[in-house]
């Protein structure tokens, strides 16, 4: 989600964010090279950690069909954990 949409949301009054096909694009690295640190980008570190989350769908899978390593399980259940604090349906 563009950081201005995001941001809309924010400033509106009692609206609620319904992911329905959730993805962090930083949290997928490639599976070949040296062991990489997982660094979320800002913006889909806001994306997150949004008081507006409300409820997310996401696909949980290890691997990218391109043999990328996915870290989306671990975001959920940190966001889950209270990294977004108004997520309540996962």
């Amino acid at each position: 989600m563009p950081r201005t949409v995001l941001s809309a949301v924010h400033n509106a009054r009692f609206c609620r964010l319904h992911m329905h096909h959730f993805h962090l694009r930083s949290a997928v690295l490639p599976r070949n090279g040296p062991p990489q640190t997982v660094n979320i980008d800002q913006d889909d570190r806001a994306l997150a950690a949004s008081p507006a989350l409300f409820s997310v769908v996401a696909g949980i899978r290890d691997y990218e069909l391109d043999s990328q390593l996915n870290y989306t399980e671990e975001a959920l259940l940190a966001m889950a954990a209270g990294a977004a604090p108004n997520l309540q349906h996962l």
